[in-house]
């Protein structure tokens, strides 16, 4: 069963916000890309540019079925392939720039078992990559 936004907010003990250029996208359809804003070792915030507004709704739990998130850093290469996804919540953002004419949509992601390569990518990535570190 999916987990709330609630639920999803109480997962982390700590998480960092990201320097602009950590980016993440959900497979395999790769309809979600976008900026992540903070980073955990349980999961990631990231807000991307919604383009279908019929299928617009203001919250609503993802099975994460079959579904993986690749995180990548645009200026040097840094890239996080198919890690595996337990949970994902998705909602309308509320900081929507006013001058943007697509809404914005928040995607919370909570990591399934991750291998201990990849805990030790996430904590580089936390610790080079965020404001608060």
């Amino acid at each position: 069963m999916p987990l709330s936004s609630d639920e999803l907010q109480g997962l982390d003990t700590q998480s960092f916000d990201t320097k602009e250029d950590v980016f993440a996208v959900i497979l395999p359809d790769q309809k979600k890309l976008g900026r992540i804003k903070e980073i955990s070792s349980n999961g990631i915030t990231f807000q991307y540019f919604h383009d279908r507004p019929d299928e617009d709704e203001p919250e609503k739990a993802l099975s994460a079925d079959d579904h993986k998130v690749d995180i990548f850093i645009r200026q040097n290469g840094y890239f996080m392939r198919n890690l595996p996804i337990h949970h994902v919540y998705e909602t309308t953002a509320a900081n929507t720039p006013s001058f943007c004419r697509l809404p914005m949509r928040m995607v919370k992601i909570r990591f399934a078992e991750l291998d201990p390569s990849q805990k030790e990518k996430l904590t580089y990535l936390a610790t080079r990559y965020s404001f608060d570190m």
